[in-house]
């Protein structure tokens, strides 16, 4: 019988260094962006940069999303399902079909570049969009590349294998920026990087996947495990080009915005993205879906339910005082960053705060809707992605014409996205609570300890940057106040979390 007392600690462990991987990834993704930033400026080529990147980034949001959906559940379950080579021979089968509909992306991509380039940006300069459209040719490339990729990170994750596989895109990155930086100083050269770099990505997955027991097999596409795969990948297919769709209409009215609108709000998207999504929330999820899914297939609600509370509660004490910290110091933190470039200076401090307050509804959706994913129900998540996705247009397509008379009229895309979190929240807490066998959720309690954490890291971040030495740079006092931030909320967190674990 597992030790009840090893199952939140070994969730904390593998998420946290999970975490830790992914940062790592993040952060040379932040060097990535910035190589080309520095070297190019911001301006209309920037603005192509961010208007062509935003279509293969959507459809590889997609295949990631599909992959923690249902890939990783799957393969975990088809282990137990599946006996002798019938195994490999439909994992080669999915990856067969995910290549395939990546080249099918790409080709639709290369082809209506043009076409596509005009209906994201209307209101843009001819040469703008045609600049655009080269560059979305080249990252064509990147699509089926990902896509096979994708595939043998989520076999990994379901062996537990979950560490480097989380920081697949640091090897996009490590090859991409010496490309950008090398390289001629031109845009199509952003684009050849992220090619080179998701080409990459297929040789390292392939290459650890096969020192952990991965064999090439022939495939067997028609294998009935994999059409029933097929069949639900249907409804997380929707559900994740539901948010794709949502940043092409965000995409739509911020080509109505002034010259580097497109270039903030693609910053904004990236680094909330990456710093929730992928270094935070989804390190969680990947070792917590996996032993959902185990504990479910062998009709263990209890253990089920104890694994949400963890979930919940680990989520809750990383996402809450990010989401605080977040408002606090992005404003002190981003011109170190990103300089104090004519246009961006006061606009892209304001955007990240505000984009910050969509952490903890982002980490506290992902949580609910997790034994849903692990039992490979996806018809709960749809509707939860299309009622924030119609949330997020209706509240955007109001603020729009509001924000005409703002200082800063962008801040109508994060106002928006932030809000629209806590109507998947909402919904997420409502299904949940209707699903048998899961028992107290202990949002509540997971919320007030979170918060405090929160709390006590915004007071000390504060403090040290009012009270604070300062330096001839100004770079000492934001630098200082992350570290108080961040040390005073990780410190109460710990003592939050052994506390929770003590009433268990």
């Amino acid at each position: 019988m597992p030790d009840r007392s090893a199952e939140p600690h070994a969730l904390a462990r593998q998420s946290g260094i999970t975490a830790v991987v992914a940062l790592l990834a993040v952060a040379s993704g932040f060097l990535l962006d910035l190589a080309w930033w520095h070297r190019l400026g911001v301006g209309a080529g920037s603005d192509a940069i961010a208007l062509s990147l935003r279509l293969p980034l959507a459809l590889a949001a997609i295949a990631v999303a599909l992959g923690a959906q249902v890939l990783v559940p799957t393969f975990t379950a088809w282990r137990v399902e599946l006996a002798g080579d019938r195994e490999p021979g439909a994992v080669a089968g999915l990856m067969l079909w995910f290549a395939g509909a990546g080249l099918a992306g790409a080709g639709t991509l290369a082809l209506l570049a043009g076409p596509a380039m005009r209906l994201l940006s209307p209101d843009w300069s001819p040469d703008t969009l045609d600049a655009a459209a080269r560059l979305t040719r080249i990252l064509a490339i990147y699509l089926p590349a990902l896509a096979a990729a994708e595939v043998l990170r989520s076999w990994l994750i379901s062996r537990l294998v979950i560490g480097f596989p989380a920081a697949m895109s640091l090897v996009l990155n490590l090859v991409g920026i010496p490309i950008i930086l090398l390289g001629p100083a031109r845009i199509e050269t952003v684009a050849w990087a992220y090619a080179a770099g998701a080409l990459a990505q297929v040789a390292v997955m392939a290459a650890l996947a096969h020192h952990h027991g991965w064999r090439a097999h022939w495939p067997r596409p028609r294998d009935p495990a994999v059409r029933h795969t097929l069949g639900l990948l249907r409804r997380p297919t929707l559900a994740a080009g539901l948010n794709p769709a949502m940043r092409v209409l965000e995409g739509i009215v911020v080509s109505f915005l002034p010259v580097g609108s497109a270039t903030v709000v693609h910053y904004g998207n990236r680094i909330a993205s990456a710093l929730g999504g992928t270094v935070v929330f989804r390190s969680v999820m990947v070792a917590l879906i996996p032993r959902l899914g185990n504990a479910l297939a062998n009709g263990d609600e209890a253990a089920a339910a104890r694994l949400l509370r963890h979930g919940i509660r680990l989520v809750a004490l990383l996402a809450v005082p990010m989401t605080v910290l977040g408002v606090v110091l992005f404003p002190a933190v981003t011109p170190l960053v990103f300089g104090d470039r004519p246009g961006t200076a006061a606009v892209l401090p304001a955007v990240l705060a505000v984009y910050a307050l969509s952490f903890a509804g982002s980490g506290l959706q992902r949580a609910l809707l997790a034994p849903f994913f692990a039992a490979r129900r996806m018809a709960e998540p749809l509707r939860n992605t299309a009622y924030g996705v119609v949330a997020n247009a209706g509240l955007l397509l109001t603020l729009y014409p509001l924000a005409s008379t703002w200082a800063h009229p962008v801040l109508a895309v994060p106002i928006a996205y932030a809000a629209a979190q806590y109507v998947n929240v909402g919904h997420a807490w409502w299904l949940a609570r209707r699903q048998p066998g899961l028992g107290r959720l202990g949002l509540a309690a997971a919320l007030a300890g979170s918060l405090l954490c929160g709390l006590a890291g915004a007071l000390a971040a504060w403090l040290v940057h009012r009270i604070g030495a300062a330096d001839a740079s100004g770079a000492l006092r934001p630098v200082m106040a992350t570290i108080a931030g961040l040390g005073a909320s990780a410190a109460t967190g710990l003592a939050t979390w052994r506390r929770g674990l003590d009433r268990d």
